[in-house]
């Protein structure tokens, strides 16, 4: 089912990447390096979705277990190590410095492929990551199953809140309890830890979101391409939707254009 309510939703990330991805252009815990830095600004952090052996397309939605693997590579080789939203937490809150290259590796919908061909890839180079999971889908068809989440966040991997069905929040008749309480609830109850994480379905956020995500003690929240809000930077995490069509440079020519040091 959300396999379907990707791809209707894949027209308006489509369109959210390209005019991102356009205005850039315009604008022209394993470490590898031991190097810091005392900034007080978020880290690179890349998003993916779907993972398969041999996609149907290559582009922001799809992506081939072997560019995957290419982009995990360059990362590795160029030095970087990956932090995940507690260390981004406590880098806002707390001061603590990130490394020189770190960066946060994300990805969205709980797909199946997340456990059989990610997490085997992230082994083998070094790297957490953060998987944001919609509750409603666990354990069907093409989803993660319960043991699976399970041994993702028992491997050191974060497991992160992304609402009970994956609806577009702007709603006004939100069920904020269902969506946010309830889908939490589940995720805590698999792996046994807190969530304190959260990604906005379909990348956008809203100031309603933002005021219910904080009374719920929720630490931050993870959006695509918008502009982060200066007054609440933690929940407007901004990500890099990483398209299976770009080549290991590409992809490290971006990081550098979006997320300059």
């Amino acid at each position: 089912m959300l396999l379907l309510k990707s791809i209707k939703g894949g027209l308006l990330l489509c369109l959210i990447f390209s005019l991102y991805n356009a205005g850039t252009m315009v604008a022209g815990k394993e470490m590898h390096t031991t190097s810091f830095t005392p900034r007080k600004h978020q880290p690179p952090i890349l998003c993916y979705h779907n993972i398969y052996v041999k996609p149907p397309q290559e582009d922001q939605l799809w992506i081939s277990v072997d560019r995957l693997e290419q982009q995990l590579k360059m990362l590795r080789d160029s030095g970087y190590s990956t932090v995940l939203p507690e260390d981004i937490y406590q880098h806002f809150t707390s001061g603590i410095p990130l490394p020189q290259k770190a960066v946060t590796i994300t990805f969205d919908d709980g797909h199946a492929q997340h456990f059989s061909l990610v997490a085997p890839l992230l082994s083998k180079y070094g790297f957490k990551a953060v998987f944001f999971i919609p509750t409603a889908f666990i354990g069907k068809k093409y989803y993660l199953t319960e043991k699976e989440i399970r041994i993702l966040a028992d491997s050191g991997h974060t497991i992160g809140c992304h609402t009970y069905d994956h609806p577009s929040l702007a709603s006004a008749k939100t069920d904020w309890n269902k969506q946010l309480d309830y889908s939490r609830q589940q995720l805590e109850k698999i792996t046994g830890q807190p969530v304190y994480y959260f990604a906005y379905p379909y990348g956008s956020w809203t100031d309603s979101a933002i005021s219910q995500l904080k009374a719920r003690h929720f630490r931050a929240a993870f959006q695509l391409t918008g502009k982060p809000s200066s007054a609440d930077a933690l929940f407007t995490l901004r990500r890099l939707m990483v398209s299976g069509a770009w080549t290991p440079d590409e992809l490290m020519q971006k990081l550098k254009i979006i997320f300059p040091n």
